[in-house]
């Protein structure tokens, strides 16, 4: 799954792609690129989500930056380093707190 948002932080667009492959183990990146081949190619890209139906948990790998020639760094091909998280279990203890507040945005 690749996941893209617009420069103001929405998703705007999620392809899926099912793909039979042999097993790649334990995966830990992925180089992604385009050939920038479209009048309009340039690419903000969320991350990508491999799904593995042996594992529980995807792979995720963040990339938030842009494929683009005329932005950010101007590259089109990154590679993306899977997020490894860890769960464990905690007690979180907070005493209530007022977080009330007011604020105002002028332009």
């Amino acid at each position: 799954m690749l996941c893209s948002r617009d420069e103001t932080g929405f998703v705007v667009q999620t392809d899926r792609f099912s793909l039979e492959v042999i097993d790649l183990g334990k995966l830990f990146k992925v180089k992604i690129r385009h050939d920038d081949s479209n009048l309009s190619s340039d690419w903000f890209l969320d991350r990508v989500e491999v799904r593995d139906p042996d594992v529980a948990d995807p792979y995720v790998f963040h990339c938030e930056r842009w494929l683009a020639k005329k932005k950010d760094d101007g590259k089109l091909e990154r590679s993306l380093y899977v997020k490894v998280c860890r769960v464990t279990e905690f007690e979180l203890y907070a005493p209530f707190v007022k977080l009330f507040y007011a604020s105002t945005i002028s332009k």
